[in-house]
């Protein structure tokens, strides 16, 4: 479930800025929950890259939207609710060309909080209840 309005991927430049809005928005609800540490998963999923072998790191919850450092964002994110109810950004970096066909690169970092006996905890519903459109104005 995408968290923002529309796909960064099919905004336009005014959507662009209210895209942007929107991520700033989710980051402040987000880091009004608990600060959680989290395991980080980073997956390619476009043809060229999804073989590559996954990535992980850590970082607290707080800090999620700073994963993106570590990925091609050239074409912009979106921030939505992924498989198994997690929290996921996918980011889209440059297009490259294989054959006659072109394709961008596309990233998944999965942020997935931990408790204390190193469970994941499901933010799913706490997420699914950010209301980003009465937030913009």
């Amino acid at each position: 479930m995408l968290l923002n309005t529309k796909s960064i991927i099919e905004c336009d430049e005014y959507e662009e800025v209210i895209h942007n809005k929107e991520i700033e928005m989710i980051e402040n609800e987000i880091c009004k929950l608990p600060n959680y540490d989290c395991l980080v998963v980073f997956r390619y999923v476009d043809e060229y890259h999804k073989e590559k072998e996954q990535q992980t790191m850590s970082c607290q919850l707080h800090e999620f939207l700073s994963m993106m450092e570590y990925s091609d964002i050239k074409n912009g994110i979106d921030i939505k609710i992924g498989d198994n109810n997690i929290l996921t950004i996918t980011a889209y970096g440059q297009a490259y060309k294989v054959g006659e066909k072109w394709y961008t690169i596309e990233e998944e970092i999965l942020i997935m909080p931990l408790d204390e006996n190193n469970d994941f905890i499901d933010l799913s519903n706490t997420l699914k209840n950010i209301n980003i459109s009465n937030n913009l104005n």
